[in-house]
């Protein structure tokens, strides 16, 4: 698979999961296209609020899944994979960031390069926010908001 088939099934991944959050939880994230206006508008900065409404999300469903299911862990793990591309395209579309290719079709891992050459293995947070109870993408975010992702 050529890196852009990898990257068109990761934003086909993400854009499902942004709609499948919707329609478990009533909260509304921004499509792709709406994060240029909120670049012009507000800088990097302007990810900090969708990211905030991205753990609200994933919140309840850690607690749907705390709540109706016997083993919340097994059913949250699934999730994993498309939380990390919903992040990772978020920060491709804001940041300029972008899919490391790895040429391993069997590997489920997204990592993600910011413009300054951090490389975020989006997979592995994505998976420690869901599985502890607690995401926190909007911490993550600020952090490498804060590290100044537009030089490299």
């Amino acid at each position: 698979m050529t890196a852009s088939d990898r990257a068109s099934r990761v934003q086909a991944v993400a854009l499902g999961f942004r709609d499948y959050l919707r329609n478990q939880t009533d909260i509304e994230l921004p499509d792709l296209t709406d994060l240029g206006a909120i670049r012009a508008a507000h800088g990097s900065e302007g990810l900090i609020p969708v990211m905030e409404r991205l753990d609200f999300a994933l919140a309840q469903m850690i607690d749907l899944a705390t709540v109706y299911t016997d083993d919340a862990r097994m059913s949250l793990e699934p999730l994993t994979v498309p939380t990390a591309a919903l992040v990772g395209e978020y920060l491709r579309t804001t940041l300029a960031a972008t899919w490391l290719d790895d040429d391993d079709d069997t590997q489920d891992s997204l990592v993600i390069v910011l413009p300054n050459g951090i490389a975020a293995d989006l997979t592995g947070v994505a998976r420690s926010a869901l599985l502890s109870g607690a995401p926190n993408f909007t911490a993550v975010i600020t952090a490498l908001i804060s590290s100044d992702v537009s030089t490299p």
